[in-house]
């Protein structure tokens, strides 16, 4: 009896070990991947009331807010104006349902400064799918925005120009060798309406 005692006993204290081990790793893992996570998003933890409880230093970086301004405070800090309620509304329904949320979101820094960002929004629950918390997980695509917005403006100059100038211009598609676009003076000098010189082969 002393010795299957002692066996079990030991069995118990191997399986304690291997316990203590498999958590060990499993910990190195996630911090490593937390590691990971921290170089390259934005992320920020908020309890059911949308209040930060969690900021890692790229997020406060890129807001330009320091971690202790940020605890407490709901996202509403980081308001635009760039986005409308109905935006807004449908991310609290989403992520209150218990849904991942995910969009390109323009934020103001803590300078006034803008910055977007692509947000995903997972949405901690309960058994009874009540949130429990958020984690939102966030890319800085600020230059990439800038970068969209300042090709639009270029074409918008670019066709302005063209519209006005008193040479007939075309641009077709290389692929498809269809019209895409031409002036005025192109479609006067075909005696055509802007509607048929563009889209025609």
């Amino acid at each position: 009896t002393t010795v299957v005692s002692s066996l079990r006993a030991y069995d118990s204290l191997m399986q304690a070990e291997r316990g203590k081990a498999e958590l060990a790793a499993s910990l190195a893992k996630v911090k490593i991947l937390k590691l990971a996570l921290d170089q390259h998003s934005l992320v920020a933890i908020a309890d059911q009331f949308g209040k930060i409880t969690y900021a890692n230093d790229r997020f406060c970086s890129v807001s330009k807010y320091s971690r202790e301004e940020l605890l407490g405070q709901g996202y509403r800090i980081f308001n635009s104006g760039y986005h409308t309620r109905e935006f807004f509304s449908n991310l609290w329904q989403t992520i209150g349902e218990g849904r991942v949320w995910q969009a390109e979101v323009k934020n103001r820094a803590r300078d006034g400064s803008f910055y977007w960002v692509d947000t995903t929004i997972l949405p901690f629950v309960n058994p009874d799918n009540q949130a429990l918390q958020y984690v939102g997980i966030h890319t800085d695509i600020t230059e990439r925005k800038q970068a969209q917005a300042s090709l639009q403006s270029s074409e918008a100059q670019m066709r302005h120009l063209f519209s006005v100038s008193p040479i007939a211009v075309s641009i077709e598609r290389l692929s498809t060798k269809q019209r895409v676009f031409a002036n005025p003076r192109f479609a006067e000098m075909f005696n055509t309406t802007m509607p048929l010189a563009i889209g025609a082969d």
